[in-house]
């Protein structure tokens, strides 16, 4: 059980309680906590929980944009953590005002998808881990993100893979200015990375619409694009008239990536279109 102090912009861990100010701790079932006085030696006592002090190797990921911040998130391996959630990991605390949110999406998640953690840690050994997380804010800009590592095997390697966009990232430091995004932390052997980020790519560098697949088709087709920085997208389809038949995408904010969109061959009032060159 791990207690979080709200300092105004993010959630540290604590190990002592001081009068008049916020703290929040999580329970899974309904139980009375009992916190006996004892006097501290020092009024603050920020810390770090056991589990990260012990744990064999670690990343520490980070996110801010303006005054928020997201400070306290961690993934590694632990000699004594399982798989599945357990004493190692904590809960992610609740967001308060103007906030960026970082947190991981354990194994667990499937079935309890409102579940959010701030610590991740998992059995050691392995050749490879994913650690799974997504980023929230409610302000709008520009949010960084930051990965530092501890204590890394020789031998293991990381990247950060964006599911969304198809893009592989090797820096410290990547930015978004969604309010919504999902990241995977790959962690492993060279033979483990390469596997799990063999159909992502680096981020490109210029715009390009590709030819759509298949063509011809019936009765759907596909049409890949990709864009080097984050703008918005619009993807009209025109007959060899010059008319509008359709929009596939109106004005879309997209970051930089790799992206597909499918058309049914149909015009907007969702009717087949005719045989012909579109």
């Amino acid at each position: 059980m791990n207690l979080r102090f709200y300092d105004g912009t993010d959630w540290p861990f604590v190990s002592v309680l001081e009068p008049y100010k916020g703290y929040a701790v999580k329970v899974n079932n309904d139980s009375l906590i009992s916190i006996p006085p004892k006097e501290a030696s020092v009024l603050t006592a920020l810390q770090k929980p056991n589990s990260i002090a012990t744990a064999e190797w670690r990343f520490n990921l980070s996110a801010s944009i303006k005054q928020s911040k997201d400070q306290y998130n961690y993934a590694g391996a632990h000699r004594s953590a399982s798989s599945n959630i357990d004493r190692f990991d904590s809960p992610e605390p609740p967001p308060i005002g103007e906030f960026i949110s970082l947190y991981f999406l354990p194994n667990r998640y499937k079935t309890n998808p409102d579940e959010r953690y701030s610590i991740d840690f998992r059995n050691s050994g392995e050749s490879g881990y994913i650690f799974d997380f997504e980023v929230y804010s409610n302000v709008a800009g520009k949010k960084i993100i930051n990965v530092e590592s501890e204590n890394l095997p020789a031998d293991f390697q990381w990247l950060i893979l964006s599911p969304e966009t198809n893009v592989k990232y090797i820096n410290k430091s990547l930015f978004t200015e969604k309010s919504y995004t999902k990241y995977q932390l790959v962690v492993g052997t060279d033979e483990f990375i390469s596997q799990a980020s063999r159909s992502y790519f680096e981020s490109p560098i210029s715009f390009k619409l590709s030819q759509n697949y298949p063509n011809p088709f019936n009765p759907t087709t596909i049409v890949k694009y990709q864009i080097p920085n984050q703008t918005y997208v619009t993807i009209n389809v025109y007959n060899l008239l010059g008319q509008r038949i359709n929009t596939l995408l109106n004005n879309e904010q997209k970051e930089a990536g790799y992206y597909q969109v499918e058309w049914k061959g149909t015009n907007k009032f969702g009717k087949k279109v005719a045989n012909g060159i579109y």
